[in-house]
């Protein structure tokens, strides 16, 4: 088993050939025309080749990416090419001690409150078509850049009516060549 299949749905990972994929269940999908899409507004997470090689490649089609999507406030060109299962959103349970969640569009406020989740004891997930799965951290949420989406709030029954599955964890620190 590769440390990939702990990977979160979705991700955007980039291999060291520079190619961007879509992480989606049991494969990745080759993106064309990422880094034309505004640099900053597509992050893709680095992962190693050996992870990114235990994932197979999900036939076409390929994808293209719009130069002006906005990922942050628009649906992305992707859902249409998956099924809707595949295409999960971060959860957080509604906790009494928590600040109510920032609504505005600037993840280093998202960043601070999924760092007090943790602390207060609740934990941010992944949910999909009746699934969740846990960033095991915060590390590992912020190392998937979790504060760059918006965060669904859900009660904690509804939360606890979804079946758990693997958790998220931090990809390896990966640094350039020596």
């Amino acid at each position: 088993m590769s440390a990939a299949t702990f990977y979160p749905i979705g991700a955007l990972v980039q291999g060291p050939s520079g190619a961007i994929y879509r992480l989606e269940p049991g494969g990745r999908r080759l993106l064309h025309g990422v880094r034309d899409a505004g640099g900053e507004d597509v992050a893709p997470v680095r992962v190693s080749q050996l992870d990114l090689m235990a994932l197979p490649l999900v036939p076409k089609p390929e994808v293209t990416i719009p130069g002006d999507y906005d990922p942050v406030n628009e649906i992305s060109p992707l859902a249409s090419l998956v099924p809707e299962e595949a295409v999960p959103v971060l959860a957080a349970p509604e906790l009494e001690n928590m600040p109510v969640l920032p609504t505005l569009n600037i993840p280093a406020q998202r960043m601070r409150w999924i760092e007090v989740l943790y602390v207060e004891g609740g934990q941010l997930y992944q949910i999909g078509n009746g699934w969740k799965r846990s960033f095991l951290t915060p590390y590992a949420a912020m190392s998937w850049l979790a504060a760059d989406y918006r965060i669904r709030l859900v009660s904690p029954g509804d939360l606890s009516d979804l079946a758990e599955e693997q958790p998220i964890i931090a990809p390896p620190v990966l640094h350039g060549h020596l």
